[in-house]
């Protein structure tokens, strides 16, 4: 192979190795590129999600409250109740004296 050929041949070894070099520089600069869409979307997800979770935590610290606040009124009703039955027992037994005094032979006289 003469000189001239040689020279042809590092030349175009040279030229493919540009091409090469510039082809990958492309790839790269795409690749980084993509690289920082994907870090950005990320930020814009966890921010989005972030927030979604502090909604939803308040949402349930809410609820729980709501919870608490309708167990407490649960245990008032059930007092209160507790205390009409106990009202309605004592008026019951009132009444079943009077009427057995009332029905009694020696019992209170009949009105």
């Amino acid at each position: 192979m003469n000189s001239t050929a040689k020279l042809t041949t590092v030349q175009q070894a040279a030229e493919e190795s540009k091409r090469r070099s510039a082809e990958l520089e492309n790839r790269l600069r795409e690749s980084n590129g993509e690289a920082e869409r994907a870090k950005a979307e990320r930020g814009r997800l966890e921010s989005e999600l972030g927030g979604q979770l502090k909604a939803a935590k308040a949402a349930v610290e809410k609820a729980e409250a709501a919870c608490r606040e309708e167990a407490q009124r649960s245990k008032r009703f059930e007092a209160e109740w507790a205390g009409l039955q106990k009202q309605n027992d004592e008026l019951n037994g009132s009444w079943r004296w009077a009427q057995q005094a009332v029905e009694s032979p020696g019992g209170v006289a009949k009105i």
